[in-house]
C-alpha cells in the first residue's frame, strides 16, 4: 500500500511538474520538446526567455513537496530539427551541462550568457573551464540566477 501511493503521489507530482512547464515554456513563446519522467526539454526563441523560464521551472520545483531539486543546462546556437525533435552541439552541450549542475542550480553556456540583454534582472557566475565529452576544447559553463534586487 505504501509503495502505490508513493508511486500515485510522485505520478501526480511529474504530472504537475510537466502541466506547469508547458505553461512557463508557451507563455514565453517555446515549446515542450519531450519530457523523461522530471526531466524538460525545451526550445525558445530568446536566450532571455529561456533563462526566464529555467529559473521559474526551478523556483516550482524548488517549493514543490515532492519534487526534488532541479539541475538544468542551456545552450544557444543552430539546431537540426527532425522527427519532433532537436539535434546538434548545442543539444549534447545543455545535456553535459546538466550533468555538471548542482541540484537547485542552473548552467548556462558563454554563447547564452554573451547573448543576455545587460540590462535584465539575471547574475551569472562563471565556473570552469572543464572538459566535456564530445567537445574538443575545454568549455566555460557559468551558473545563472536572478539579480537581487
Amino acid at each position: 500500500m505504501v509503495h502505490r501511493l508513493m508511486s500515485e503521489s510522485l505520478s501526480a507530482a511529474i504530472g504537475e511538474f510537466e502541466r506547469h512547464a508547458t505553461e512557463v515554456i508557451g507563455a514565453r513563446g517555446g515549446r515542450v520538446v519531450k519530457t523523461i519522467g522530471d526531466a524538460v526539454m525545451f526550445v525558445v526563441p530568446d536566450p532571455d526567455a529561456a533563462c526566464d523560464a529555467a529559473l521559474e521551472l526551478r523556483d516550482f520545483v524548488e517549493a514543490h513537496d515532492v519534487l526534488t531539486r532541479l539541475r538544468g543546462g542551456l545552450a544557444c546556437g543552430r539546431l537540426a530539427r527532425g522527427y519532433g525533435d532537436f539535434y546538434g552541439p548545442e543539444v549534447n552541450f545543455a545535456s553535459r551541462l546538466v550533468n555538471l549542475a548542482d541540484p537547485g542550480t542552473l548552467l548556462v553556456s558563454e554563447a547564452l550568457r554573451d547573448r543576455v540583454d545587460p540590462a535584465d534582472a539575471y547574475r551569472f557566475e562563471g565556473m570552469g573551464p572543464f572538459s566535456v565529452l564530445g567537445f574538443d576544447e575545454p568549455v566555460r559553463p557559468y551558473y545563472v540566477d536572478r539579480a537581487p534586487s
